[in-house]
């Protein structure tokens, strides 16, 4: 399960001749829910394949002969399992602002009622609860702001089941060094506020037709309010006037800004 082999320079995203594979790699609260919507539209219902989160912990879960028969392989999938691809496999993901994703997946968690979220995630609501503060105070005592690194360091391990690893100091540097370098191998690096750029380039790359194509990101949190106001609790303002508030959100996603600007500058080279 590495990524570890040789792809084409940088210089080729300006350009990507089509491809009969695409790997999006969906990382969470970055619009992919929007951006797969659009995709399964254009694209025929049986060329587009799913892969549930966690399956590829173990290769004997895939079957990689089946999946190389698929034009979009679709999922919340790490660097680390993109070695498990056809080599000729193009690889796309779409990073969103950190300081927006921490909001996002702060209001993610109230919106869901306590019986509906397990181990992690129940915990984080509790957490949520009492207020974006705490939230936030929590996230830098675990260094949950390594989000970006847990999907992008090929060489990270999440344990299934278990917290986040922490990296300090110069683990911390060669984690994010290692993430950086992936970016640069992709062959698709988008953001979140020009996902219709995005999915277009996926299209294009698969050989279909993108033209009028409009992606507007879904507001999951909203449409789970909309469907059961009770899910909601009364929710706390951001309290961005806070100073403290602002230096914490700061803070805690300083490893992810560094390399959702990496990404920022190679959409800019693109």
């Amino acid at each position: 399960m590495t990524w570890f082999r040789k792809r084409r320079p940088i210089e080729h995203k300006a350009g990507l001749a089509a491809s009969s594979q695409v790997a999006f790699m969906h990382l969470p609260k970055t619009g992919g829910t929007s951006v797969l919507a659009a995709l399964r539209e254009r694209l025929p219902a049986d060329a587009v394949e799913t892969i549930a989160y966690g399956v590829a912990d173990d290769p004997d879960n895939l079957d990689l002969v089946a999946l190389r028969t698929k034009a979009l392989l679709h999922g919340h999938f790490s660097a680390r399992w993109v070695g498990l691809f056809d080599r000729a496999t193009l690889i796309a993901v779409c990073l969103r602002d950190p300081l927006e994703t921490t909001r996002s997946f702060y209001k993610y968690f109230l919106a869901h009622k306590p019986t509906e979220l397990s181990g992690r995630q129940a915990y984080l609501r509790k957490v949520a609860e009492k207020g974006f503060k705490h939230y936030l105070q929590q996230w830098r005592i675990e260094r949950s702001s390594q989000y970006y690194i847990h999907f992008l360091d090929p060489l990270y391990f999440f344990p299934p089941g278990m917290g986040a690893v922490a990296l300090t100091g110069a683990h911390l540097e060669k984690s994010i060094a290692r993430a950086l370098r992936f970016l640069d191998r992709c062959d698709m690096v988008g953001t979140s506020d020009d996902l219709s750029g995005f999915t277009g380039a996926i299209l294009t790359a698969l050989g279909h037709d993108s033209t009028g194509l409009v992606v507007e990101r879904r507001n999951v949190s909203v449409e789970l309010a909309k469907e059961s106001p009770d899910r909601f609790l009364d929710v706390p303002a951001f309290e961005e006037d806070d100073e403290e508030i602002r230096q914490l959100l700061v803070e805690v996603n300083q490893p992810a800004m560094r390399i959702y600007q990496h990404a920022l500058d190679l959409k800019g080279a693109a």
